[in-house]
């Protein structure tokens, strides 16, 4: 038994990575297109995960924060 080739060949068939590699790439480029299109009437968000980090830990919400996060109170301002 052999194994197919994982790079295109010149028989017209699609080669087995192509095969993989379809869905994903048609899939990551329906996203821009959808994004593109909609970024103006769809507000930004941002998602931060931090181990041990409170809310009141931040100093653009809590002032009196023990932790200096100039980068975070750039982000929220």
């Amino acid at each position: 038994m052999t194994a197919e080739p994982l790079v295109a060949t010149r028989s017209g068939n699609d080669s087995r990575l192509w095969r993989y590699l379809r869905a994903p790439v048609v899939f990551v480029a329906w996203l821009f297109a959808a994004a593109a299109g909609h970024a103006a009437s769809r507000p930004n968000l941002v998602f931060i995960f931090a181990h041990d980090l409170g809310n009141g830990d931040v100093r653009a919400v809590n002032p009196n924060g023990k932790i200096p996060t100039p980068s975070l109170d750039r982000l929220a301002d």
